[in-house]
């Protein structure tokens, strides 16, 4: 399994295409409009204190502040540690039906 790309977006393909994520959990990663890739992008890509987390009652939250990336952190990590842990269940369970 080859699944160390030096891009993003090419990573979360990769786990989509052996089978480790599903499409919705794709979505979630690398929709750039409002997933996990947006939030990247705007990190590394762009001066990150020109914009705004926008929570899901509509309240913008300037990147400027250091809330917001607690906000942030909090609004994206329980997701994204559950389709991880997906993730490693499914190796697990390729490596056990291997073994048989």
């Amino acid at each position: 399994m080859k699944i160390l790309g030096k891009v993003f977006i090419q990573d979360i393909e990769s786990l989509k295409v052996e089978g480790l994520i599903t499409e919705d959990e794709k979505s979630f990663f690398d929709n750039k409009n409002n997933g996990l890739r947006l939030i990247r992008n705007l990190i590394t890509h762009k001066d990150a204190y020109e914009y705004f987390f926008v929570s899901p009652d509509g309240i913008l939250y300037p990147f400027s502040e250091a809330d917001t990336w607690e906000l942030v952190f909090h609004f994206f990590a329980p997701r994204s540690i559950e389709i991880l842990f997906s993730v490693l269940k499914r190796i697990n369970g390729d490596y056990k039906n291997q073994g048989s």
